[in-house]
């Protein structure tokens, strides 16, 4: 019996005792797109023909113990399109006990490819004693702090915390002195808004709690009103009563700030 494998595969032949289940040979024959038993059931026949393959065209004759008996390339110029084997009546040929001795052959007219690691010449004849991982060695070391564990970024995030609360509350004694200074007339810097609303906007990337982070957009937002207003103030505008009444306000938003964000 022949077990083959082509087309997508190697073209590897099994032929075995059926009878006996022992493994007579095994070869390969790629790029086989036709096999077939001789009548005399001794032999059997490998073919590559076109138009499956349109290279490298011809057939082998082999013997069932894995011997190759005789090879015909083809022409180049022409194409292989079907091999036959002679037909003869029935009981023409005699059953033959199975041999598992190899028969005399011949070579194949097309080298195998070789299965061993390539090695340059250089290094051929010599005993190769790197190991798979020796480059590892010198290598880069793997940065144990890459990859922080949750307690040090709960610290991390508890100091980055108490840091911008010192300067929020520093902020906001700044902004109201200035707002009930009867010397400004009014007037109230908008430094200390500005840089309190990047304050917040650096610590509310901290709140993982999405409620919280909507009322710090909010509060950020209202913030940002209120440095708008103190510009037109500056520049000398009219405000309405209500308007003076957001500028008021600051303190008290920025210290409901500070409890969300804590």
């Amino acid at each position: 019996m022949i077990l083959a494998g082509f087309g997508n595969l190697s073209g590897g032949i099994q032929l075995w005792d059926v009878v006996n289940k022992k493994l007579i040979a095994e070869i390969s024959a790629p790029d086989t797109t036709l096999l077939e038993w001789s009548p005399d059931g001794e032999h059997f026949m490998t073919a590559t023909t076109a138009p499956r393959l349109r290279m490298g065209n011809g057939f082998k004759i082999w013997h069932y113990s894995g011997t190759l008996l005789y090879e015909r390339p083809w022409n180049k110029q022409e194409e292989l399109w079907e091999v036959l084997w002679q037909t003869f009546p029935l009981d023409t040929f005699k059953e033959k006990p199975i041999s598992y001795k190899a028969v005399e052959g011949i070579a194949p007219s097309q080298p195998q490819a070789s299965k061993q690691v390539y090695r340059p010449p250089s290094a051929r004849g010599q005993t190769i004693t790197f190991k798979l991982h020796d480059d590892d060695e010198f290598g880069p070391k793997p940065n144990t702090d890459s990859n922080p564990s949750k307690a040090a970024l709960k610290a991390k995030k508890k100091r980055e915390a108490k840091k911008a609360k010192k300067e929020l509350e520093a902020i906001a004694v700044s902004s109201q002195s200035q707002t009930n200074n009867p010397t400004t007339n009014g007037q109230v810097s908008n430094t200390s808004s500005k840089y309190q609303s990047n304050v917040v906007a650096s610590e509310s990337d901290l709140i993982e709690d999405p409620e919280k982070q909507k009322k710090i957009k909010r509060l950020k937002s209202k913030l940002d009103q209120i440095s708008k207003l103190k510009e037109q103030l500056s520049a000398g505008k009219q405000l309405e009563i209500n308007q003076l009444d957001k500028i008021k306000k600051e303190a008290e938003l920025i210290k409901e700030l500070e409890e969300l964000i804590l």
